[in-house]
């Protein structure tokens, strides 16, 4: 193969090993040059997706931020709006701490006595029967209807003012691009301090001169829960009232709460029948927080505590309970 026409030995070729090589090596290159112009495009999309999510866009007449940066931009605008004025945050928040001791003058004379046993009860005149078998005394329910007013009061007022002073400005930055979702959920995560700032300011002057049956973190989370509910219905309350009006609006929920839909006062849960009665009831915040008031701080009362008489049957709670509705399981 190396020899020339005239005979003599010319240049050599290259070997087959060698073009296996050399063709292997091309189509590698060419294999690596796709791959980078794929990861090339796959990182500018990355890169601009990103961007358009997170990063602020070039202002433009047809678009605007994504909504996520929407809801980082509203969330420190509502922080500033909320904790600049430190003096202005504070004065809101001391309300509820007045009104904690406000309601404690309550709390801290609970009484409950259970019914008669049921020698009395056979014995006892006609018209003391119907009583006779119920709870003589039961400042449990009174007390949760007191807590539920003052908390339902100061919440539905403070949460009305997260939105109810906006409006104006919200239509006007919505109609130039601003979404109503990242707006409502960066205001309501602000909030959220206050919401447990304000169960905290209730619950100190409120536990502080009660006989707490139960633990205080039954007695805490329950204010929280019932913060969350009053906050709740104050926005709802300012996207239907005009912001004047929301202090006398919600005295007025306060008292349908507490009369009504509390299910211990004028009408109680026993005499509930009806499905879609029963399903407005559970929609009710206060109609829970009774409920768990009532039943931490009477259920250590079923038993004594301590002593040679540890154990031994004390009160007859589930009569009280049975007479309100709570043994109802339609409820749980």
């Amino acid at each position: 193969d190396g020899l020339a026409v005239d005979g003599t030995l010319g240049d050599a070729g290259p070997s087959f090993s060698q073009r296996v090589c050399t063709q292997a090596t091309l189509l590698s290159f060419e294999l690596w040059v796709m791959v980078v112009d794929v990861l090339s495009d796959l990182a500018d999309s990355i890169s601009g997706d990103w961007n358009a999510i997170f990063g602020p866009q070039k202002k433009t007449r047809n678009n605007r931020p994504g909504s996520l940066w929407q809801f980082f931009l509203c969330t420190e605008r509502a922080m500033k709006q909320v904790f600049a004025n430190f003096y202005g945050f504070m004065g809101e928040m001391l309300i509820h701490l007045g009104i904690g001791f406000v309601i404690s003058n309550s709390a801290g004379k609970l009484e409950y006595m259970g019914p008669y046993p049921d020698p009395i009860c056979a014995i006892t005149p006609y018209r003391f029967i119907e009583s006779c078998d119920t709870p003589q005394i039961d400042l449990y329910t009174a007390t949760g209807q007191f807590l539920c007013f003052g908390t339902t009061f100061a919440g539905v007022i403070t949460g009305a003012n997260t939105f109810g002073y906006e409006q104006v400005n919200y239509f006007r930055e919505s109609a130039a691009g601003l979404s109503s979702v990242p707006y409502f959920f960066a205001k309501v995560l602000v909030n959220f301090p206050k919401v447990i700032i304000a169960g905290v300011l209730f619950y100190l002057p409120f536990s502080s001169d009660m006989l707490n049956n139960g633990t205080d973190g039954q007695l805490f989370n329950m204010l929280i829960g019932t913060y969350f509910f009053a906050f709740a219905m104050g926005y709802c309350v300012s996207q239907v009232v005009d912001i004047k009006m929301v202090p006398l609006v919600a005295v007025f929920i306060a008292v349908v709460l507490l009369i009504i839909f509390s299910g211990v006062a004028a009408v109680k849960l026993k005499d509930i029948s009806s499905t879609g009665g029963k399903n407005i009831f559970k929609l009710s915040g206060n109609r829970w927080t009774i409920q768990a008031f009532y039943t931490s701080q009477t259920e250590s009362l079923t038993s004594l505590d301590g002593g040679i008489y540890d154990g031994t049957d004390y009160i007859d709670i589930q009569a009280g309970k049975e007479d309100i509705g709570y043994g109802d399981e339609s409820f749980d």
